[in-house]
């Protein structure tokens, strides 16, 4: 079972981490000192990231640059979010991440809500992956036609991966 952490400096721990295999994060912090300098995660192929930091994107982006072997990537929206939050702005990076483009297979969302920032981080992986297997949407919305725009949306989305199957729950 794997351990669960606490602290109160994101940056110090990720820094000290950096041989894992399988890393889980959720920032419920304000904090923009998470990133460590340097840290390259060469053994990370699994990870889980919660999206209900405010600075999810700029993490994500990040994890995705310093994790040449990363091979599953789970986002999540694990906790209520403030009405207030402000959405982080999707800016589709210059490079592809290695792990994208040479190791990255499975992509699962959780909670997807379909936000432009959230649907912008799926078509740039879809459109770069050159091994992703499977991409598996589970959304949130309630209302069926939402869903199935959300569902439209994507699936219309180019894939550089020709076996890539898209899975809607």
């Amino acid at each position: 079972m794997p351990e669960i952490v606490s602290y109160s400096h994101p940056r110090k721990i990720l820094g000290y981490i950096t041989s894992v295999k399988l890393l889980s994060l959720c920032f419920a912090i304000t904090s923009k000192e998470v990133y460590p300098d340097g840290s390259v995660f060469h053994r990370l192929v699994h990870l889980t990231l919660c999206t209900c930091w405010k600075e999810w994107l700029k993490l994500l982006m990040y994890l995705l640059r310093n994790s040449p072997t990363l091979q599953a990537l789970k986002l999540i929206q694990r906790h209520t979010l403030e009405d207030d939050r402000q959405s982080p702005r999707w800016n589709e990076p210059s490079s592809v991440p290695e792990c994208v483009l040479s190791s990255l297979e499975t992509l699962q969302w959780v909670r997807y809500e379909g936000t432009e920032e959230e649907k912008g981080v799926v078509e740039f992986i879809l459109k770069s992956a050159n091994c992703l297997k499977k991409a598996t949407i589970s959304s949130k919305a309630t209302d069926p036609n939402k869903k199935l725009e959300m569902i439209k949306e994507l699936s219309s989305s180019p894939r550089r991966s020709p076996t890539c199957q898209l899975i809607f729950d």
